[in-house]
């Protein structure tokens, strides 16, 4: 299908940059120790790590699904 370039996905490309850019640099507050919260239950981090994993290897086996792959991701982040 023919890839859409209007106003619409453009800023909801910016917006969902912009969650991706503010996870990463949360994460890496955190492994610094310079954000507040509680310790990671890394058999949660793990398992949602693999989910994520396995979801982005199946949108990418179904014909390069770009959505499933940034939903998957965004799974992740909004976690």
């Amino acid at each position: 299908s023919a890839v859409d370039y209007g106003d619409g996905p453009l800023l909801e490309a910016r917006r969902l940059l912009h969650a991706v850019a503010a996870f990463a640099e949360h994460a890496r507050a955190y492994m610094r120790g310079q954000l507040a919260g509680g310790p990671v239950q890394e058999d949660a981090l793990w398992e949602s790590l693999g989910h994520t994993k396995g979801a982005v290897q199946d949108a990418l086996a179904d014909d390069f699904n770009t959505r499933g792959v940034v939903d998957a991701v965004m799974g992740l982040v909004h976690h």
